[in-house]
């Protein structure tokens, strides 16, 4: 007991559970002597120096509680792992047990693939029938701590919108790379995104598609439409109820000259504030609000300038619903 205390009172040496351990690690009952070696054990991996030898001189006379230890500590030894993360175009792959690593680069159409599957994190496409645009081969030293192999995605791929498939001898990982110089930012609490170039200037004209998921995990298409001149795109007006049973959305942003990005977020909450309505339902009135002054005070003058200027009857006010739509 005092050695597993020493775990939290004795940080970072342990002077005194490596004390006791190193006093009882021949303790003649085994079920005592594989507690302090399993302690013995934590401390060795805390260091960085995990300890398999000896494992196959475990005492397991009559116990099967030894034996299990025996088996998972041999599991643990020869069992492989990796996991990967992208940022700044470049992939750090941590793995273990594992001595080649093979990289495989798959162009793919961003919004084929988001469309497929909206909410999707860690991509797992089969892409088994699609051959890669680049594969790359890493000749590692298989050793059973972590280590970790940096690389920079291909030149030529650092632009594209890429799915990076990084497998072992055995397991695969995979990860979906986005190449993109947007800024953006979302308020949850209205339903607007709006979109910057790198400058931080406002990006009219942007492609944006939404996805939503409601309480049953229902997936279905919400609305899609491209950013106004203040590069704001409302991704939850919607002239049906459907908003209410959204759990959350997924955004797809799409532009030729910076890129993709998709982005989740939360539907506006419905809590009741001032003169009891919730922050979206104020903005909706608000919006309606000046639709129809606009409509009323300016009818006049759009009757007239339909006339005058030859428009097509009706195309300010189809413009304006255009606008409520967003």
């Amino acid at each position: 007991m005092t050695a597993y205390l020493d775990f939290y009172i004795g940080y970072p040496k342990f002077e005194k559970a490596k004390e006791i351990v190193n006093k009882y690690k021949d303790f003649p009952l085994s079920t005592w002597s594989d507690m302090f070696k399993e302690i013995k054990d934590e401390l060795n991996e805390f260091e960085g120096k995990e300890d398999y030898e000896g494992i196959d001189n475990i005492d397991i006379e009559d116990s099967s509680i030894s034996s299990g230890k025996k088996d998972q500590k041999l599991k643990g030894k020869e069992e492989e792992d990796i996991n990967i993360e992208i940022k700044d175009k470049a992939i750090s792959i941590l793995y273990k047990n594992i001595n080649k690593i093979i990289v495989k680069y798959y162009l793919i159409d961003v919004e084929v693939l988001f469309s497929r599957n909206p909410f999707m994190k860690k991509s797992t496409v089969d892409f088994n029938y699609v051959n890669p645009s680049e594969i790359k081969t890493y000749n590692v030293q298989k050793n059973n701590n972590e280590n970790t192999l940096n690389i920079t995605i291909p030149e030529s791929l650092k632009n594209k919108n890429v799915y990076i498939e990084v497998s072992g001898n055995k397991k695969k990982e995979y990860e979906t790379y986005y190449s993109s110089l947007l800024k953006y930012s979302i308020i949850e609490s209205i339903g607007e995104i709006k979109i910057l170039s790198p400058e931080l200037k406002p990006l009219p004209k942007i492609y944006i598609k939404c996805f939503c998921q409601d309480e049953n995990g229902k997936i279905q298409f919400y609305k899609d439409g491209f950013t106004d001149l203040r590069g704001k795109f409302n991704y939850v007006t919607l002239n049906s109820d459907l908003i209410n049973r959204v759990k959350k959305f997924s955004i797809l942003i799409m532009s030729k000259e910076y890129g993709s990005l998709i982005k989740q977020c939360k539907p506006p909450k419905m809590i009741k504030g001032k003169n009891n309505e919730s922050s979206y339902e104020q903005y909706k009135n608000y919006r309606q609000e000046i639709k129809n002054r606009f409509l009323n005070n300016k009818q006049n003058m759009i009757s007239n300038q339909n006339q005058e200027q030859n428009h097509p009857p009706g195309l300010i006010t189809s413009l304006l619903d255009a606008i409520d739509n967003k």
